[in-house]
């Protein structure tokens, strides 16, 4: 509901208002003796019935109103939302979809209902997807699920699914399907792992010993550092505070404290 229509309601409601305050005046006015007792008493009858129907029409004009306005909002929160929504049947088909559903399919929404969901999921993930389609289905709670997705064009985009079974209008169950693009925290998820795998490799080949600590407690060490310090495996150093390195007294000849050595059990 847009504001010329908004302005054009509260004018009608406001011009209502003052004819019925006009009328209740009129009710309140003595009719002129010359009409019969009878006739005055019907007068005022209709003049109150009058009002009482312009009254139930103000209250019709509210109603109608406040269901516009709340026929917006909803188009607002389901149209606009930055998720893509979906209602499936419980074959699959496409019913209803928003407009960033629409986006997220690189489409129309004319072009993607009475479709088949499972044509925009790749071949490698279609058979995971119908599985959670039976799953929500055949449940009264929420289950997601991940998939490698198409859209029209064919370009692929990573997305994480929540569905929920639900009863239509007409009284059919059906999915309610939100579909959330995790294209760009998935690419950083990948990337972060291949960055943890370079460093695990250098750390690993590196012919210097290193250790990693953390809090001033070693948590790894690579095969070099085993070699340098005679050590046969890892969890002799795992766990061990760094002032084991630390010489037993200072050059000022005063012993330096530090903390007992662990002595894991041998394999």
């Amino acid at each position: 509901m847009n504001d010329e229509h908004l302005h054009s309601v509260h004018q009608a409601l406001q011009q209502l208002r003052d004819r019925a305050e006009m009328r209740q005046h009129l009710v309140t006015q003595s009719v002129s003796d010359a009409v019969p007792p009878d006739m005055r008493r019907l007068v005022q009858e209709l003049q109150v019935h009058q009002i009482e129907l312009e009254m139930q029409y103000e209250e019709l004009l509210l109603t109608q109103a406040s269901a516009e306005a709340a026929t917006r909002q909803y188009i607002d929160l389901y149209d606009f939302a930055p998720v893509g929504y979906f209602t499936l049947t419980a074959d699959g088909l496409i019913q209803q979809l928003n407009l960033r559903a629409a986006q997220l399919l690189g489409t129309v929404r004319q072009r993607l209902q009475d479709r088949r969901f499972a044509l925009f999921v790749t071949m490698e993930c279609r058979s995971k997807f119908l599985e959670f389609l039976v799953k929500t289905m055949s449940s009264d709670s929420r289950h997601t699920c991940e998939l490698d997705m198409l859209r029209e064009d064919g370009s692929h985009f990573f997305a994480r699914l929540e569905g929920l079974a639900m009863l239509s209008a007409a009284g059919i169950k059906c999915c309610r399907l939100a579909v959330i693009d995790m294209t760009e925290s998935k690419e950083a998820s990948r990337a972060l792992e291949a960055s943890e795998a370079r460093f695990r490799l250098l750390f690993e080949q590196s012919r210097d010993a290193t250790l990693l600590i953390q809090d001033n407690y070693i948590i790894d060490c690579n095969d070099s550092a085993l070699k340098l310090f005679n050590i046969h495996y890892k969890g002799e150093l795992q766990g061990q505070h760094i002032t084991i390195f630390a010489p037993l007294r200072s050059p000022m000849a005063n012993p330096l404290r530090r903390p007992p050595l662990l002595t894991p059990p041998r394999p």
